[in-house]
């Protein structure tokens, strides 16, 4: 017998409170799918010497062959990047 997986829905607008949330019950890193039907990865990744300095970090593998990481930091700063996905 297979376990059905319940989607959910990112909050919006997606900042580091809201993903706070949305993750709070889900072990990371998790993969979701966007309304455009990307896949997405989510994650937290250290950026400080302490070890509550965190930011949640979303890779996006989109369908135009580029993979975007955005950060998303408690200050409310957001950063974005792009990559050629290799794959």
């Amino acid at each position: 017998m297979t376990e059905e997986v319940t989607p959910k829905l990112f909050c919006s607008p997606l900042n580091f409170k809201n993903l706070g949330l949305f993750t709070i019950t889900t072990e990371l890193p998790a993969t979701a799918v966007n309304d455009k039907g990307e896949n997405v990865i989510v994650s937290k990744e250290s950026f400080g010497d302490r070890v509550t300095d965190y930011c949640f970090r979303l890779d996006t593998y989109q369908n135009n062959g580029f993979i975007r990481t955005n950060r998303y930091y408690p200050n409310g700063e957001v950063d974005e990047s792009y990559e050629m996905n290799e794959i």
